[in-house]
């Protein structure tokens, strides 16, 4: 080995240009590294290669020595340098550029660094490798939510699937409502979320469509669109089996319709819950209320009769034939018919 080396320098001496002189050097720093097993006068033999001339095969032979060395610091300029001499090639930049983003956030502890980086990487390449998981990640824990938020709805409007794009609105939803204070903007996330959802097929609603509902309607309510908000609970009540839950979902789309001073669709929500369960005493109460203003008293009765034979309580039994009574003894009988 020590034979060879004068034999090297030799020729770099009568090297004619620039280009020869780093093809020398390379060969040099081969046989350092590989032979003599000195990868540090290896590496200077490759810098000088790259600063001669910033080929990718001098990259590659000092990316792998400075890693061998665990020299990160001086690995995170390669890396770059390997990006810069791929500027015509705009995914293996990219993912040149998440190497050495990587590299800065669990070598070198620059977590800022590693996200402007990974920001250039994802602005070349959508898709190049981990980018927007990193870029989520990273935010998340820098607790930069504005940021976050923006890098999430990149996420929606690259998925391809209506459920992937439907969860990556919900996301955004959350950063805004929960880390940015802004319900006006989760709400706008979330029916950009509904809208993503294909419609729905025989087998009815999917989880995700009852996620992208239940969220939304928390998020109407928080803002106080009560007008969106019936529209949405009542699609959810479409979705629910259980008639308990039909029923009450039921009666709270009627409560918000009366809120509204829609009597008439009010009127339409309770009846269709007693059309399921006539002994259901929230829609029957809230009927009897809206029936009684609108002086509709033969609707009062016919209403109060289903009850009484629907009901297996006593109780509410004896309470629907008083309500007959009271109706028929009243001031209001003579315009009953």
């Amino acid at each position: 080995m020590k034979q060879a080396l004068p034999l090297f320098d030799a020729e770099l001496k009568l090297a004619a240009n620039p280009g020869e002189r780093a093809r020398i050097l390379l060969q040099k720093g081969r046989a350092l590294e590989d032979v003599g097993r000195e990868p540090d006068a290896a590496a200077d033999c490759y810098r000088l290669a790259v600063e001669l001339e910033p080929a990718p095969r001098y990259l590659r032979a000092l990316e792998q020595v400075e890693a061998q060395r665990e020299r990160w610091k001086e690995l995170e300029r390669v890396r770059q340098a390997e990006a810069d001499a791929s500027a015509d090639d705009r995914r293996l930049r990219a993912a040149l550029l998440c190497d050495r983003a990587r590299l800065l956030e669990n070598r070198l502890g620059k977590p800022a660094e590693a996200i402007d980086v990974y920001e250039q990487a994802y602005a070349l390449d959508p898709r190049a490798d981990g980018a927007l998981e990193a870029l989520e990640r990273l935010l998340d824990s820098q607790r930069r939510w504005q940021d976050l938020a923006k890098v999430l709805e990149r996420r929606a409007e690259a998925a391809t699937t209506p459920g992937d794009k439907a969860l990556a609105w919900i996301r955004v939803a959350h950063v805004c409502a929960e880390r940015l204070d802004s319900s006006q903007e989760a709400v706008r996330a979330l029916a950009r979320a509904l809208a993503s959802l294909p419609e729905r097929g025989d087998d009815g609603p999917s989880a995700t469509e009852r996620l992208v509902l239940q969220s939304l309607s928390r998020a109407y309510e928080s803002v106080g669109a009560r007008e969106n908000l019936a529209s949405v609970l009542a699609r959810e009540v479409e979705q629910l089996e259980r008639p308990e839950e039909r029923l009450a979902m039921m009666v709270r789309v009627g409560a918000i319709h009366e809120q509204l001073g829609r009597a008439a669709d009010a009127r339409a929500w309770y009846e269709a819950a007693l059309r399921i369960d006539p002994a259901f005493s929230p829609a029957a109460t809230a009927l009897d209320a809206l029936y009684a203003a609108a002086k509709a008293w033969e609707a009062v009765i016919v209403m109060n009769m289903g009850l009484s034979e629907a009901s297996r309580d006593s109780r509410r039994r004896a309470q629907a034939h008083a309500r007959i009574a009271e109706v028929f003894d009243g001031a209001a009988i003579s315009q009953l018919w």
